[in-house]
């Protein structure tokens, strides 16, 4: 069985900003105890699943527009079975921000 702490999720994960769809995010990965397996989803679909062997480690991952409004939820599970999780929702672009685009739009 996992026990998932949700108490302390600061203490293994860390997103230091703001989550959309359409960009990228970077998450930091830590734990004192040894090596971690980490496991990214959206929306219920995993996206990643990786074994850190040595933490900390630092995932950069790149979010589908498509998938604004959906959770994002980050399990991170050490050698003794224990997880900590962090989820957020998506937020949505809506507009065009990008090279080329009108540089007008708006975050939800």
């Amino acid at each position: 069985m996992i026990e998932i702490d949700t108490e302390t999720q600061g203490d293994w994960i860390v997103c230091d900003s703001p989550v959309f769809a359409g960009r990228s995010v970077d998450l930091a990965i830590s734990n004192r105890h040894g090596p971690v397996e980490i496991e990214v989803s959206v929306g219920g679909t995993t996206i990643l699943s990786h074994r850190c062997p040595d933490p900390p480690c630092h995932e950069s991952l790149d979010i589908d527009r498509r998938w604004g409004r959906q959770q994002m939820t980050v399990v991170v599970r050490d050698s003794s079975l224990r997880a900590q999780s962090w989820s957020s929702e998506l937020g949505e672009i809506v507009g065009d921000f990008g090279a080329g685009g009108t540089g007008r739009g708006e975050l939800y």
